[in-house]
């Protein structure tokens, strides 16, 4: 039980300090579970690709997934818990008191500094999630002693594939995944990868 406690109190607290929609939450759980042993830095990737797949809150299905990977059903429910309560409490109360603090400066105030370092954070771990990916698994701040034989030509052509499909061609993201999971397979039927 006391298990669930822990990982319910992790969650909970990522999701009291998680600002700034789904994927503000990846650096605060994947700091979480790396410092836990709870996930390694390869499963990382895996758990964002997959809570991405699914349908639901990008914040739900990782907790859902780290829950699952550690104690299966048990796991998801306390961990979904864990990170869905703050939002349900803060969400009920700030309804209630909305229209008495719309025009606030301090609560743009807020809100302009948060909006941006959220930003930060998901481009913290956007960069990070692509030298994991591109370079398999060396450390950002390793960049200057990568050779070329290091790179994963297939992850980068993915990548910009995914990019120009999303930016150029505004493809519905399902598609996308759905495609870059398809060619995926394909490499791996083949030997490629």
């Amino acid at each position: 039980m006391r298990a669930y406690f822990t990982l319910f109190a992790a969650f909970f607290v990522i999701g009291l300090l998680s600002f700034g929609g789904g994927m503000a939450i990846i650096p605060f759980l994947e700091a979480e579970a790396l410092s836990r042993s709870w996930l390694t830095a390869a499963e990382i990737p895996n758990m964002i690709a997959i809570s991405q797949t699914v349908p639901g809150a990008i914040a739900v299905n990782m907790a859902a997934f780290v829950g699952f990977t550690l104690y299966r059903l048990p796991g998801v429910f306390w961990a979904v818990l864990g990170v869905s309560l703050p939002s349900f409490a803060l969400m009920s109360a700030a309804t209630h008191f909305i229209s008495k603090v719309r025009g606030s400066r301090i609560i743009k105030g807020a809100f302009y500094g948060l909006r941006p370092a959220a930003c930060g954070l998901i481009a913290a771990s956007a960069i990070r999630m692509s030298f994991l990916q591109f370079f398999g698994g060396i450390n950002i701040s390793d960049v200057m002693t990568v050779r070329v034989g290091d790179l994963s030509v297939a992850s980068i052509i993915i990548f910009a594939a995914a990019l120009f499909c999303m930016l150029k061609l505004k493809i519905n993201p399902v598609f996308v995944v759905l495609g870059a999971g398809v060619v995926g397979i394909s490499l791996g039927l083949l030997g490629l990868i």
